[in-house]
């Protein structure tokens, strides 16, 4: 009798088990081809489907074991699924992050001159305002998407001179992406194969201008250049670098300056998922600098909690409708410790302003332009 009791307890003990898994598995299902059906998923063979599912409940599993720990207080920020999630970590990073990095440029000395006497004064003066956000103020076009090309740099330059036309003309000019992807590869940038800001600005200093979105619509492919010098948006004629290493000289080039053209290490997983919240992790690189973005502004949500408002070209799907919060005043995470602190310089110099853009570079650098609107 006791056997045939102990017979009935394991058959149902077995029985819920296989009830659950199938259960867990029917979610699952569910989940997966909500997925694919709300990121217009398509493979093309069952083998292939079966790898990217195997994929994305990794990387599910590892955005709720995130968002526990957040929960619980370990993190400041939150993380959720989204069109990359059947993407490993190294297929994203070689399809997003197109941001290359090498020596800088050298400066001539009137820039030399300029950033000297700046970045003396920001170190002893310091930012005045608590917080500041241009987009509120107009400097800022909407969030664009890059698509499946690495052309962050392209996006990054860009945003940053959108917002000196705007500071000097009062127009706010959409410049177009396209035309830096297919026309600046004679000044070492790789079009969706990666580029550098400052490569960019040098395109756009020699070619005399940087045509609209209007007149040159963004494709996310490598294309023959097609430059018209008569549908010219924007002109710059100079760029400056501060030093690298200093949050405090960053913080007031964009509250005096605007938006601001920074590079950081965009590698980690948390990234590839951020969703809301202020990003900060102890994993970062200094060195590691391959993503492209542009600071808009800063704030605080109290003690420990300094941020930088940081705009991606990721499209609004992602993050905080395609923005992120990085930690400020955190040792410059992650572009001086592994994974999302500003680094990397370039800008613009609005003579009109007496002033030139910050950026950071492995702890922060700026540069700065001199940027003529037209439109």
């Amino acid at each position: 009798m006791l056997w045939f009791l102990v017979l009935i307890s394991i058959n149902i003990s077995l029985i819920f088990t296989e009830n659950r898994t199938n259960s867990i598995k029917s979610v699952t299902d569910i989940q997966w081809n909500l997925f694919k059906s709300g990121y217009q998923k398509a493979y093309i063979a069952p083998r292939e489907e079966a790898r990217r599912r195997f994929i994305w409940e990794t990387n599910m599993r590892f955005i709720n074991r995130h968002n526990q720990e957040a929960e619980n207080g370990r993190h400041k920020y939150f993380l959720a699924m989204n069109r990359y999630g059947d993407l490993t970590p190294r297929e994203f990073r070689k399809k997003m992050n197109g941001l290359k990095t090498r020596r800088l440029f050298d400066l001539d000395s009137y820039s030399k001159k300029i950033l000297s006497g700046l970045s003396e004064r920001m170190l002893k003066i310091g930012p005045k305002n608590n917080t500041i956000d241009w987009r509120t103020k107009g400097y800022v076009t909407p969030v664009k998407d890059q698509g499946m090309c690495g052309s962050c740099w392209a996006f990054s330059a860009n945003a940053a001179l959108e917002g000196q036309i705007f500071k000097k003309n009062g127009k706010l000019v959409d410049l177009s992406e396209q035309n830096l992807v297919d026309c600046s590869k004679n000044d070492e940038n790789m079009g969706c194969n990666g580029g550098y800001m400052e490569s960019a600005y040098k395109y756009i200093i020699n070619n005399d201008g940087i045509e609209s979105t209007q007149t040159y619509p963004y494709e996310g492919k490598d294309a023959q250049c097609r430059f018209k010098s008569d549908r010219v948006g924007a002109k710059m004629s100079n760029i400056v670098r501060l030093p690298s290493g200093n949050e405090t000289a960053l913080t007031e080039a964009v509250e005096n300056i605007g938006p601001i053209a920074v590079a950081m290490d965009a590698s980690r997983l948390s990234f590839q998922f951020y969703s809301t919240g202020i990003y900060h992790d102890p994993h970062c690189s200094p060195v590691n600098l391959n993503h492209g973005v542009t600071v808009v502004g800063y704030g605080s949500q109290g003690k420990g909690l300094d941020y930088y408002i940081v705009k991606n070209s990721w499209g609004e799907t992602w993050g905080d409708k395609g923005y992120v919060l990085m930690a400020r005043n955190m040792n410059n995470n992650c572009a001086s410790t592994y994974g999302y602190g500003l680094g990397y310089p370039y800008g613009l110099y609005n003579h009109a302003a007496t002033a030139p853009l910050a950026y950071p570079y492995a702890g922060l650098g700026f540069a700065g332009l001199n940027a003529h609107g037209l439109w």
